[in-house]
């Protein structure tokens, strides 16, 4: 049964409902697991003096059960968007500016240090989030960053309660972060080699994570949960590979770990961080259908960051396109492919060789170089390297815009600017 078609009874209530200040609301299986809403983060330079901004305002969300892949070159603010999500950007130097994090919450269960789901409930500490947020108590915002649930923000307009049953995880102190980290949102770091500790056994290092998330669990217990793990990710003698230290085992091998590690307290959503870089094509292959099969099984959420569309293509259902710490585009997979909307896209999508025209054609390339932090350019970033530059793409910077036809589909782009009068978000 297709369960994105609507029943009699569904098309009836929306037949009913037509009163347009009571807008259709989403289902609980249908809400976003995790929403991500004009994140900036920002990188201090020696000394203070300058502030870089590595992500500057990018949006999305990621579906229950479902796969986001999120794409661009080198030095597009992938992995820095991943860590700001969880609260990992090195410090002093890393911090986020401004920007929402919402997590969608268990079963209105309370969040760690007795915070709640924003739905209007007060927390037990009124712990400040950075850069003078303050936690959902009533208070005003700072910096216009605006509050959930009605709660007034600086400038006195009020907010929707959209956001009910969400947790803010900009407002969680480093307690309260570490208990969402590894058990509702766990990482797969892009090198496992330097992400395991090369002086510890597999053993002691996974046992770590089941005392951090169950400290009832005895060693024993932990220990044959480890073996569980490792034996779920395809490794033919855990009992062999737990007693090894990182530099003793592959890359493969490695990455299996790392995999199991994540798993280890059955998160809501997994992010994977370029899990097949530096391994061989086949090794590459088991890695992916392995967290494709490990999240049907688990019913988890992904967000899968990676430099190679095919990757895309294969093993996600909606994809976000980054350049220079902003989102160029986002859409439906089947959708960016089908109709690329924004320059940049187009030109990642023609450098892939199986969409070349005949075997030998050389591959167009995208010109220059994706620029550093301290040259981003005014206006459009990618307008230096664009073929369909214009006059207005030096002076102003483009903001999403809907693409006319497909539901879903946004571009940073000029080029879509007279398209839809309301579609910018």
């Amino acid at each position: 049964m297709d369960e994105s078609a609507p029943s009699q009874s569904q098309r009836k209530n929306s037949m009913d409902e037509s009163a347009p200040s009571q807008p259709q609301r989403r289902s609980s299986m249908d809400e976003p697991v995790l929403k991500v809403k004009d994140l900036v983060v920002s990188f201090g330079t020696e000394g203070g003096k300058k502030h870089l901004r590595a992500v500057d305002g990018v949006s999305f969300e990621v579906k229950p059960g479902s796969t986001l892949g999120i794409v661009g070159e080198s030095g597009c603010g992938k992995s820095v968007t991943a860590l700001g999500i969880i609260s990992l950007l090195p410090r002093p130097s890393g911090y986020i500016e401004q920007g929402s994090v919402l997590l969608k919450a268990s079963n209105g269960m309370k969040t760690p240090n007795g915070m709640k789901a924003l739905n209007g409930m007060k927390t037990s500490n009124g712990i400040k989030a950075p850069n003078g947020m303050k936690t959902p108590n009533g208070m005003k915002t700072s910096n216009g960053i605006k509050a959930p649930n009605g709660m007034k923000t600086s400038n006195g307009m009020k907010t929707s309660n959209e956001n009910s049953g969400y947790i803010e995880l900009m407002n969680l102190d480093s307690q309260g972060m570490r208990a969402i980290r590894g058990k509702r949102i766990s990482m797969i770091f892009q090198e496992p080699m330097t992400a395991l500790n090369p002086v510890h056994r597999i053993k002691k290092q996974m046992n770590e994570v089941h005392g951090l998330h169950r400290p009832s669990m005895g060693v024993r217990e932990m220990t044959a949960k480890s073996l569980e793990l490792l034996d779920q990710v395809g490794i033919a003698t855990p009992e062999n590979v737990i007693e090894c230290y990182p530099h003793q085992l592959s890359g493969g091998m490695r990455q299996r770990v790392m995999i199991a590690m994540a798993l280890a307290s059955e998160p809501d959503i997994l992010i994977a961080d370029e899990p097949t870089t530096a391994l061989d094509v086949t090794v590459q292959a088991q890695i992916l259908d392995l967290i494709r099969n490990l999240q049907k099984s688990k019913n988890m959420s992904v967000i899968l960051i990676t430099h190679d569309l095919g990757v895309i293509a294969e093993n996600c259902n909606d994809a976000v396109v980054m350049y220079g710490g902003r989102v160029a585009e986002r859409a439906r997979v089947e959708t960016l492919f089908k109709n690329p909307s924004h320059p940049y896209t187009r030109g990642l999508l023609h450098s892939i060789p199986a969409r070349a025209p005949s075997p030998g054609t050389i591959l167009p390339a995208i010109p220059g170089m994706v620029p550093s932090l301290e040259e981003m350019p005014k206006g459009c970033r990618f307008a230096p390297r664009c073929s369909h530059v214009g006059d207005i793409c030096h002076k102003i910077s483009p903001e999403e815009i809907a693409i006319k036809g497909d539901h879903g589909h946004f571009a940073a782009c000029h080029l879509h600017a007279g398209e839809t009068g309301t579609g910018t978000v």
